[in-house]
């Protein structure tokens, strides 16, 4: 960057400014309206609640003092932030602050004197503001989303790398599902007709300006301190966010710690789950299996019957699996091929739908009639909620495999083997026979290294219709 034209940025600097505080006050527009609406709206319930036990006029000051109150409570807690990138939205943390602080402020005036406030009003007004609040954030939520179909909010984002860069970033905000405009890249050119580049790394402030950009991302090792830092100098101008992409894939938020070293970001990645959260895993593992144990009575005990009717043989199906730590175990499940269906299986080998890992085929012959029902909604499962409640065996884990099968892994596929096996898992909810070898593994491997409770919550809930559909079953 020449001296020439850091002057000449120079004097732009004010039509900058001017642009910058369009932006702003467009930026602005979502924060302030859900912050009246939450006024608006818990005024009137707090209001309509005091005045069964106050004069209208009292019950509305009330409300009006208690809806400034909130409001103030969940600003403070950065409740009306929009961050960065994330769509604003509901914070749960921000919204308990604010309510705190009216309780707070409630009891204080109280216990003083200046006002009378029955135990029975106080409770009615947190239950009513609560419940206010979440609904007002659920509604704001479908706007957004819809908003974001609509592309009405949609980022507009210049990529500062190479073209690998470039394409994995725009991949992985196509995966996020977020609502963007990809402008281009800054960078060097990878061929004659690369038409995604829009000019040099240099020149991503004055493109961000001239294409009305809103965000740029600096892909790892695209820019050396200096230039980032200039770089960040010129966009602080234009009130463009700014982002660096570091060269860390698969790590969930939970895992990521920002450690400032003399003006030096470093990232921490926490390793591995919390001894916690496997304690709190394993209770659930217990308590929920059981409960799901009872719950899968009805629809096993019939499946059992059918099993045993139409086919000669056992009723459950034992095989040999290998669980946490390459431990062995026998997994249980109900029968829903032919008997012979091992010895067959060298006969069908060339004829898998699987890859050279797993064998899986959409019509095999060796699945009885009723069996391909009971594969169809999972139902021949139901018996490894045994395995879960014996411990061998998780609610939400990697795809238990065959020793076989683990003969044949890679140093990478191999860590599937660091979390207990589940009875369903993110290759359940993503696809299941469907998915190929690469993407099992990268499903499986990115639930072993982020694993949480909440996580085998959203697994499980997302499971039921994943089975009801019947998806990559077969």
């Amino acid at each position: 960057m020449s001296v020439y034209s850091a002057v000449l940025d120079r004097f732009d600097l004010l039509s900058r400014r001017t642009w910058a505080l369009r932006g702003r006050t467009q930026g602005l527009t979502h924060p302030l309206g859900i912050a009246a609406a939450d006024f608006a709206a818990l005024s009137i319930v707090v209001a309509a609640t005091a005045g069964l036990f106050h004069p209208p006029r009292t019950a509305v000051v009330g409300g009006l003092a208690t809806g400034a109150v909130l409001i103030a409570g969940i600003a403070a807690r950065g409740g009306y932030r929009r961050p960065p990138w994330d769509v604003f939205g509901y914070e749960p943390r921000a919204l308990l602050s604010g309510i705190l602080l009216a309780v707070a402020g409630a009891v204080t005036l109280s216990y003083l004197g200046v006002v009378v406030i029955p135990p029975a009003l106080l409770l009615a007004a947190i239950g009513v503001s609560v419940a206010t609040a979440v609904l007002l954030r659920a509604v704001h939520q479908l706007l957004i989303r819809h908003l974001n179909r609509e592309g009405a909010l949609n980022r507009r984002v210049i990529v500062i790398g190479a073209a690998d860069s470039f394409d994995a970033i725009r991949a992985l905000l196509r995966q996020r599902g977020d609502a963007v405009t990809m402008l281009g890249r800054c960078g060097p050119a990878s061929g004659t007709d690369d038409e995604d580049v829009l000019g040099g790394a240099l020149e991503a402030s004055g493109l961000a300006r001239q294409l009305d950009a809103d965000t740029v991302l600096v892909a790892a090792g695209a820019l050396n301190a200096g230039e980032l830092r200039q770089l960040g100098w010129r966009l602080e101008t234009l009130r463009v966010n700014l982002l660096v992409v570091p060269d860390v894939t698969e790590v969930a938020s939970h895992r990521l710690e920002l450690v400032p070293m003399q003006g030096t970001p470093m990232i921490r990645i926490l390793l591995g789950p919390s001894r916690l959260t496997l304690v709190l895993k394993a209770v659930m593992d217990r308590c929920l299996g059981l409960i799901l144990g009872v719950l899968a009575m009805p629809a096993l005990l019939p499946a059992m019957v059918i099993v045993k009717a139409t086919s000669p043989g056992k009723v459950f199906f034992r095989q040999t699996r290998v669980g946490e730590d390459g431990v062995p175990f026998t997994m249980l499940k109900l029968r829903t091929m032919y008997v012979d269906a091992e010895e067959r299986l060298a006969q069908l080998a060339d004829q898998s739908d699987g890859n050279g890992v797993l064998f899986k085929m959409r019509r095999d012959p060796r699945v009885t009639p009723p069996g391909r029902i009971l594969r169809r909604f999972s139902i021949d499962e139901l018996p490894q909620i045994w395995n879960v409640i014996r411990g061998d065996m998780s609610l939400v884990g990697p795809r238990p495999p065959l020793p076989r099968e683990v003969a044949k892994y890679d140093d990478r596929a191999y860590h599937r083997l660091f979390a207990k096996p589940g009875l369903t898992g993110l290759w359940q909810v993503s696809g299941r026979s469907d998915l190929d070898w690469d993407e099992s593994i990268q499903l499986d491997l990115r639930y072993v290294d982020n694993r949480t409770v909440r996580t085998d919550l959203k697994i499980l809930a997302r499971t039921a219709g994943a089975v009801v559909g019947g998806r990559g079953a077969y």
